[in-house]
């Protein structure tokens, strides 16, 4: 695996590779397949534990309203123990096309 590779940047992949990312399940399908593959690179390298919820919205999660904002916010997708000493760890990703 590149070193350079990452959760962040293979979702930038996907957004630059498709001719337009919507609100539809399809998008965030794709979306939940790299957040689920970089969860078990994670695991398979013992930084998070096996057993996550990741649970993401479905397109009739979002309002109209929202979808107008042009910004998909995917909060608390979710629920992973990590194998370290440390107790929390708070990530927060903002995306700008």
């Amino acid at each position: 695996m590149d070193g350079g590779e990452n959760l962040r940047g293979r979702v930038h992949g996907y957004l630059v590779a498709q001719d337009v990312v919507t609100f539809s399940d399809d998008d965030i399908q794709a979306i939940e397949g790299i957040v689920r593959y970089w969860y078990e690179e994670a695991v398979d390298r013992k930084l998070l534990a096996a057993g996550a919820t990741i649970t993401m919205p479905s397109a009739d999660d979002f309002t109209a309203a929202t979808k107008a904002t042009h910004t998909m916010a995917l909060s608390d997708i979710a629920d992973m123990d990590v194998q370290q000493s440390v107790n929390d760890i708070t990530i927060t990703f903002t995306w700008n096309v």
